[in-house]
């Protein structure tokens, strides 16, 4: 018999769990979601591309765990919490295809948005800007929908600079990105799960719109990084 679930943290409606998501998210049965907010390993090819950033990235531990990840399984394991599925995960142009073919197969509907990032490196090697994120939306309907932002909140396309000064991981995404996904997806008081949370962009997000929260993490180090984000978001 397995070891009760007992959270990393627990504080104002957001909960973290230490381990694998595909341990973790069969436990997780009697909580149910709103929305799957998340940023999942991309499909990265190392030798692809140029420049020193790049290769910055390939020389991290932690992108090691990263590569040649299948999302089938945490697709199957996110749909069985959600009364409705209602998934948005950031991806490369590599997993793009997958995640139609798997959205087709299981009669789910299917769209593509993009974060661009107009400060991106200049192009190398006969390559296009890498001034582009994919960002994949998996959903049934009907889902939630808040209305009543501005017009721009709902454009496909996120403008945003790619991150500077300090960063507590090395694909950590901008919050505001976090919080446009979940200000229009997640009903007021809702809840979200976040599978692969990562330093806690989307709990800190969840956190300043009121929404309550469980992200899981088998980073260890990743986790008190992100208890100390929401702790000092909360302070502010």
């Amino acid at each position: 018999m397995p070891r009760p679930l007992k959270p990393f943290f627990a504080e104002n409606g957001i909960e973290i769990y230490h381990g694998d998501c595909l341990e973790i998210l069969p436990r997780l049965t009697a909580k149910k979601f709103d929305l799957v907010l998340t940023d999942p390993p991309y499909l990265f090819k190392a030798g692809v591309g140029g420049g020193g950033l790049k290769a910055k990235i390939f020389d991290d531990p932690k992108f090691l765990t990263m590569c040649n990840f299948d999302p089938q399984a945490f697709l199957a394991g996110v749909a069985e919490l959600q009364p409705r599925l209602n998934l948005v995960a950031t991806c490369s142009r590599d997993l793009v295809p997958l995640y139609a073919r798997m959205a087709l197969e299981a009669r789910w509907e299917f769209d593509v948005h993009v974060w661009h990032k107009p400060n991106a490196p200049p192009f190398t090697h006969g390559t296009f800007k890498s001034d582009v994120e994919y960002i994949t939306l998996l959903y049934k309907l009907p889902r939630p929908f808040r209305q009543g932002y501005p017009s721009a909140h709902y454009s496909k396309v996120f403008t945003h600079g790619t991150m500077r000064g300090k960063k507590y991981h090395v694909t950590q995404k901008p919050l505001e990105l976090m919080k446009k996904y979940a200000s229009i997806l997640c009903p007021v008081g809702g809840r979200l799960l976040d599978p692969f949370m990562g330093s806690g962009t989307t709990l800190v997000a969840a956190q300043e719109l009121g929404l309550s929260a469980v992200g899981i993490e088998r980073d260890k180090s990743d986790c008190k990084n992100a208890v100390d984000r929401l702790r000092a978001a909360r302070k502010e």
